[in-house]
């Protein structure tokens, strides 16, 4: 029951509680479940996509690589985007956007297909979560209800990425590879039929231009920098390419920092880098979705190339993984965050997530599941919940 507000101050009608503002957190966690789902739902399948399409082993990780680069590398374009466009606008397209990639993919008749299709995934993946998330803020405005919003935000997308590799387990051993990506053209067209749930787009909008040579700049020399590494596999770290595509790549990084340094509208404005406390936010956790992500690669690798287990029981394998983190970050981290705040739950989950995943590099051939990779990956797990708090 509301109480009525005086006669003489009016109440702003984007101030009152919506009723359906729970539902709208379902479509935009289902969003930021399919953008993390999708970064890991093609692991199980690697061993299959690369005999259909003769994938060469140097370049297997780039059906993953392209995703990730081009979603990291275009993230802050696509929030600058939203902003002058309209969260709500930049919503529904990304949805359209993702989805026509998603059956792109799934239908690739060649690698090169199958790359150019993960990277556009990528680029409209980026434009839902930047749109997804300042959805979520404009929807929840009291702040404990906010807090509620955000950890089941990052608690689904969390568990988005070790769901993926059970569904890519199921996917791949019962349908085939080519669902894996195929899956997401009816997510994304349910939760756009549920985007009618979410707040309309501010009519005030920024002014000022999109730095568009900002992000050739970043996403270039990130991408440059990761194909140098990804060939030192196969031609040496010593070789004149792999060299030169690592020097290029740092030299178009360190131009996208000085550019960022003169234009008028930058994507990452300088003085957000003056806050050592922002950096050391930024580079934990940078690094915490670095060896998240490699770690879930490597064990799919050891679960059914070194146990021998199949794509539909590695994937399973993964199950209690995501159980683990969405119990912490619903019920373990919205209660801990009020009483220690958010830098004692960064260290202490950072210390944790490191301890688990150094325990990893003690695997060896004769090691089993139940006693050294799933309570090790549990831990990360759980860690990496309490270290995600945004600071």
């Amino acid at each position: 029951m509301h109480a009525a507000a005086p006669t003489s101050t009016p109440v702003c009608q984007s101030q009152l509680p919506d009723s359906r503002r729970w539902w709208a957190l379902c479509v935009l966690g289902l969003a930021q479940l399919m953008i993390l789902l999708d970064s890991t739902i093609v692991n199980v399948a690697l061993p299959s996509m690369q005999t259909q399409l003769g994938m060469s082993d140097g370049d297997r990780p780039w059906v993953v690589t392209s995703y990730t680069v081009a979603f990291g590398g275009l993230l802050l374009l696509a929030g600058r985007v939203a902003d002058h466009a309209g969260h709500k606008r930049v919503f529904v397209s990304g949805l359209l956007g993702f989805a026509v990639a998603s059956a792109a993919g799934g239908v690739a008749p060649t690698t090169q297909v199958l790359f150019a299709a993960r990277a556009v995934q990528g680029a409209f993946a980026a434009l839902l979560a930047a749109s997804a998330l300042a959805l979520v803020a404009t929807t929840f405005t009291d702040p404990r209800e906010r807090r509620k919003a955000i950890a089941v935000f990052g608690a689904l997308g969390g568990a988005g990425g070790s769901l993926g590799v059970v569904l890519g387990g199921l996917l791949t051993q019962w349908a085939g590879w080519r669902w894996c990506l195929l899956v997401n053209v009816p997510i994304a067209l349910l939760a756009l039929l549920g985007s009618i749930w979410t707040p309309h787009d501010r009519a005030r909008r920024p002014s000022g231009r999109v730095d568009v040579a900002g992000a050739v700049l970043g996403c270039g020399g990130l991408t440059t920098v990761v194909y140098g590494c990804s060939r030192a596999e196969a031609l040496g770290w010593t070789s004149p390419f792999v060299l030169g595509a690592l020097v290029g790549g740092m030299a178009l990084l360190a131009a996208f920092a000085w550019w960022q340094t003169r234009t008028a509208a930058p994507l990452l404005p300088p003085r957000l880098l003056r806050d050592r406390r922002r950096v050391a936010a930024l580079l934990a956790g940078g690094a915490l979705m670095m060896g998240q992500l490699s770690v879930a690669l490597f064990l799919t690798y050891y679960l059914q190339t070194v146990l021998g287990w199949s794509a539909v029981a590695s994937g399973l394998g993964f199950l209690p993984i995501s159980v683990v983190t969405t119990a912490t970050a619903t019920q373990l981290g919205t209660r801990l965050l009020p009483r220690l705040g958010p830098r004692v739950m960064m260290t202490v989950g950072l210390s944790l997530a490191a301890c688990g995943l150094f325990q990893f590099t003690l695997l060896t051939p004769d090691s089993s599941y139940a006693a050294n990779v799933l309570p090790r990956w549990s831990r990360s797990a759980s860690a990496t919940v309490a270290a995600s708090w945004p600071s």
